[in-house]
This record gives structure tokens, sequence and C-alpha cells, in this order.
């Protein structure tokens, strides 16, 4: 059981890492764009890049919900929504609605809250169930 747990694990550490690179990029073309230093045809190839990169994700191997796993699943949820949204506002389908913007500025609020929240389980021992 303790193997099948750290397996587990292993692969939750490795799609957190996946999830911080893409991040890290969403992060940093956002602030490049709110800096006037970057355009929305740059936020839409941004788009491009990192949802192929998302697709391309670990898998989690996983037998059952985890405390981890849940708070893991909240954070990938929560970067594809930033992924989707940074389509719509770069390719202008809100017009001049805010709508979209405001979600994902408070997409990536959540993103953060359960990639922390994630960091702080994971430092617990694992419980076998």
């Amino acid at each position: 059981m303790q193997k099948i747990r750290d397996k587990e694990r292993e692969s939750y550490l490795e799609m957190k890492e996946e999830l911080d690179d893409i991040q890290k990029q969403i992060d940093d073309e956002l602030e490049k764009y709110y800096n006037n230093k970057s355009s929305k045809a740059k936020l839409l190839r941004l788009h491009e890049k990192i949802y192929r990169q998302y697709k391309q994700m670990a898998y989690i191997k996983c037998d059952g919900y985890t405390n981890e796993y849940n708070a893991i699943l909240n954070y990938k949820s929560y970067v594809k929504k930033q992924i989707n949204y940074i389509e719509d506002f770069a390719e202008k389908k809100a017009g001049k609605d805010v709508k979209v913007e405001t979600k994902l500025l408070e997409a990536q609020e959540y993103a953060l809250k359960y990639k922390s929240e994630f960091e702080e389980i994971i430092k617990e021992e694992p419980k076998l169930y």
C-alpha cells in the first residue's frame, strides 16, 4: 500500500511541476500585457502553446480520492480555466464586456490558492487508505 501511495504522490508532484510551468508562462505574459509590453496577439500565441502543453501533461495515477488528489485536481482545473479565458480575452469575444478579463484574474487567484493548498498538504505524511 505504501508503494502505491508513493507512486501516486510522484504523479501529483510531476503534474504540479507541469502546472507551475504553465502558470509561470501565463503570469509572465499577462504581466507584460498589463505593462503594455505585449499584445493580445501574443496572448493568443501563448494560448496555443500552453494549450498543447496542457493536453500533453502527465496523468494522475490514483486508486482513491485523497486530499492531495483533490487539491492538485482543483489547481489543474483553474489553470485550464485561465487557458480558456486567455483565448476568449485575446480574441475579443467579449467585445466591450470586461467579464472575461475579470474571470481570468479570478481564476489566477484560485489557481494560486489551490497550488498553496497542495503544497501544504503534500508536506504531511501520506495517509494509507
